[in-house]
């Protein structure tokens, strides 16, 4: 690495940014994570790579690509957008409840072709099960794998083997995890499978998996010695696996695996199948992070995405018959760059301010548990680099109170209690003309990354697709979620496969009495359940 590309990232964005952003290469090999390179045998069998950003929108993309193209770099992700060898499409999200997905629906149309309700698995109102792309994938012959930093029961992952009605009943998902027999699932979610990590557990599913052959793994460290001839269950923290951007600053982290290392193991274990696999990795933090209106937290997480890609193109280089889709489920938050000053020529300097933060945000609202004003304050400033008023330290800690109502009903602030510093980070202060537009210099200028919500956004999402067939399997124009199950299926040359449907109008006479008793108390701790 030169000199001057080193030196000069660290002035511009900071230690953390300076060795993300510079070297893509550094990952693929995960050197720096398990001592040894992880490298890849030539095949000839068949596989599909399917990587989901969760609650990603295009706006996460753009805002990374303009990190690197600031040390005129270019993301993986760009790079492929301007690949002659790439599709890229357009993708309609709404479930069969609302115009407004969660992930569960989401996912389950990708595995299944069909869409049901909001909070459903892969299973309709009328109770019929949805038979998903690796269930089919297992009765022919193929393996398959997960691979997640949320927990592995959480609703992206689980809709491809889970039926049931409920996404927050993990325990028992945690269940179907095991008939499913996958040969990788990694991830977090400790709590959900262990006794000895969650006494109330009433079965310890986790001694299920050893007895089925299952080699477990709940530390890095462990991965220097993994036995490839074993199923692989990797659990590497209770809950979630931490923000990457926390990762990479809090050593008490450590025991955690990048994404991307993930991936790689996941990728030597699966060309191992005889026949061809199907593999599912999800960024399923960027969905939290955009909930929390964590601007650093998602560019973080999207980064972190991004070296997967690293890795598959590794991959590719050896197993050409591989099939790679990149979308997301959703948009989240309304995650966007705002133009600021006169003509906008602030925006780019704004922008870069978030270079200096160095904790996710829910990370920061933990340390700020109990403190008054001047410690927030404080707090504040250590982990973001921008200094806050007493009167917005204020704002940060009535925020977090169950009385607290904000400015709009779509922030939830009881299920994401730290949204409020995201605004704080943004904002700015200008003189005004008298027409009442802004002129001159500013008196304040944080930030400018601002979000609308704390909820999920009904726009369309990108589709990225590259590798084998994906020409003739995925065109170039807008398409439903759901037609991505009929790709994998004739990907894979699985006969015909047709779930059963249900129409809008038939879902919503089932649903009545289910919504009816739904109140913002239990959408609130369902929400609040989702993200920590």
């Amino acid at each position: 690495m030169a000199e001057f590309s080193r030196r000069k990232a660290i002035e511009i964005f900071g230690a953390t940014l300076a060795t993300l952003l510079i070297n893509p290469k550094v990952y693929s090999s995960q050197i720096d994570q398990i001592g040894q390179p992880i490298t890849f045998e030539k095949t000839d069998t068949p596989g599909i790579i399917f990587i989901v950003g969760d609650g990603m929108p295009i706006s996460t993309l753009t805002a990374l690509q303009s990190l690197r193209d600031s040390i005129d770099k270019t993301t993986t992700f760009y790079k492929k957008f301007q690949s002659n060898d790439a599709t890229i499409a357009y993708m309609g999200t709404e479930s069969l409840s609302s115009i407004v997905t969660d992930s569960a629906p989401a996912s389950a149309a990708w595995a299944t072709g069909t869409k049901t309700v909001n909070h459903f698995l892969s299973v309709l109102p009328n109770d019929k099960i949805l038979k998903t792309i690796a269930e089919l994938a297992k009765e022919n012959g193929y393996d398959v794998g997960f691979v997640t930093t949320t927990r592995v029961t959480h609703a992206t992952p689980a809709a491809w083997y889970s039926h049931n009605k409920d996404r927050d009943d993990e325990a028992n998902i945690a269940l179907e995890a095991l008939m499913l027999k996958p040969a990788v699932l990694m991830g977090g979610g400790l709590k959900y499978f262990s006794k000895e990590a969650n006494p109330k557990l009433k079965k310890d599913t986790l001694s299920d998996f050893k007895k089925e052959g299952y080699a477990v793994y709940t530390d890095k460290k462990q991965l220097k010695q993994i036995d490839y001839n074993k199923p692989i269950l990797g659990l590497f923290a209770k809950s979630h696996i931490d923000y990457y951007i926390d990762r990479l600053n809090d050593k008490n982290l450590e025991s955690q695996p990048s994404l991307a290392l993930m991936s790689a193991i996941a990728l030597k274990k699966l060309q191992m199948a005889k026949k061809g696999f199907v593999l599912q990795i999800e960024a399923g933090r960027i969905d939290h992070a955009n909930h929390a209106n964590d601007c650093m937290g998602a560019l973080m997480e999207t980064a972190e995405l991004d070296q997967v890609l690293d890795v598959v193109d590794e991959y590719l280089k050896t197993n050409a018959k591989t099939l790679v889709i990149v979308t997301s489920d959703h948009g989240t938050g309304g995650f966007n760059v705002f133009g600021t000053g006169a003509d906008y020529n602030d925006s780019t300097e704004a922008f870069l301010k978030y270079k200096q933060v160095k904790a996710s945000i829910p990370y920061i609202t933990k340390k700020i548990e109990n403190k008054d004003s001047k410690e927030v304050q404080d707090i504040v400033e250590y982990y973001t680099g921008f200094k806050i008023e007493p009167s917005e330290a204020q704002l940060i800690i009535d925020s977090r109170s169950p009385d607290f109502t904000g400015i709009t009903g779509n922030y939830l602030y009881r299920a994401y209690d730290s949204c409020a510093l995201g605004a704080v980070l943004a904002k700015c202060a200008y003189p005004l003309s008298k027409d009442g537009d802004q002129k001159g210099k500013a008196n304040l200028r944080r930030g400018n990354v601002y979000f609308v919500s704390t909820t999920h956004t009904g726009e369309d999402q990108v589709i990225l697709s590259y590798g084998f067939r994906s020409r003739e399997l995925i065109a170039s124009k807008r398409i439903e979620n759901t037609d991505l199950f009929n790709a994998m299926a004739s990907f894979l040359n699985i006969k015909p496969y047709k779930n059963p449907t249900m129409t809008k109008k038939e879902a919503k006479a089932i649903m009545q009495a289910y919504y009816k008793d739904y109140t913002y108390e239990k959408l609130a701790k369902s929400f609040q359940l989702h993200v920590t």
